[in-house]
């Protein structure tokens, strides 16, 4: 079995909390390049089966390649906001294990050629799929100053956000933005200082708003639970405030509720260790509820 190109995050933790047993069905919202998936498939053994969704053509082809040989794996296409859609199509319609691991894989981050990284040069793009949709480089070469600075805000929690903006909006003036690069250094020039790289947020918030992430997310966080089963666990692990914060109030509405109970009280982290092999683990947060 092919070595997956990105490390799973608090794959132990997951494991333990979600607890997937022999015989049931196991849902994995963010398939990728298969890290999780070859976990849990693992734990459901012979007579489960896992069902995995992705958007990225580049992360279907390596997961499609590295299983398959495995009968019992199904692979689908497509946004994990349209999953019952999507498991309908296969004729399933409850499932047991639920897992959202909705940060960006390592593949992607490292790849300078899908445009995600400031520190690499490559094409403005940021799209998980590539083919669809408007790039990083659509937005900041046409949005105005004002809904410019309010998307960089609002999404990427950047205090600077209206000086970033003036100066991107006057930049492409007289050039239009089209490397990672070149956006990063106009944003380190309007803004400097601080712990993290000034271009760190506005490309946060520019990946969010390319991929409607936080819009998939709230849609996920009202259309999964009714897919569980009786005793069946949702987790879903984050990787910024924003997120994070998203997934906390929809869990304590739907303990309010009376159908689910929330078995993490304050979210999993990952280790000291895992954190010394794997840098990108440190912001990983993991909440997980169980339907009653």
């Amino acid at each position: 079995m092919q070595k997956t190109p990105h490390l799973p995050v608090i794959a132990k933790e997951v494991l333990e909390s979600l607890a997937p047993k022999q015989g049931q069905i196991v849902l994995d919202l963010t398939a990728g390049f298969g890290g999780h998936a070859h976990l849990l498939h693992q734990a459901i053994g012979n007579t489960g089966h896992y069902y995995g969704i992705d958007r990225d053509p580049e992360a279907r082809t390596f997961f499609l390649n590295r299983f398959k040989d495995c009968s019992n794996i199904t692979h689908l296409a497509g946004t994990f906001d349209t999953a019952p859609t999507l498991l309908a199509r296969v004729g399933v319609t409850k499932v047991d294990v639920v897992l959202a691991d909705i940060g960006i894989s390592s593949y992607q981050v490292d790849n300078a050629n899908r445009g995600f990284s400031f520190a690499k040069e490559g094409p403005l793009d940021m799209r998980m799929s590539p083919d669809t949709g408007l790039s990083a480089a659509d937005l900041v070469n046409s949005m105005e100053t004002e809904p410019l600075a309010n998307l960089i805000y609002n999404y990427g929690e950047e205090r600077r956000s209206r000086q970033i903006a003036d100066a991107i909006c006057k930049r492409r003036r007289k050039k239009k933005f089209t490397t990672t690069t070149d956006l990063a250094e106009c944003i380190a020039n309007a803004s400097r200082g601080g712990k993290i790289h000034p271009a760190t947020r506005t490309f946060q918030a520019l990946r969010i708003a390319v991929n409607g992430e936080l819009d998939q997310l709230a849609t996920i966080l009202q259309n999964i639970p009714p897919l569980l089963n009786s005793q069946g666990r949702f987790g879903i692990i984050s990787f910024h405030s924003l997120e994070d914060r998203l997934v906390k109030n929809a869990f304590k509405q739907l303990q309010k509720s009376g159908d689910f109970n929330i078995l993490t009280k304050k979210p999993i982290v990952a280790g000291v260790e895992e954190i010394k092999t794997n840098k990108r683990s440190r912001s990983a947060k993991l909440r997980v509820i169980e339907k009653v």
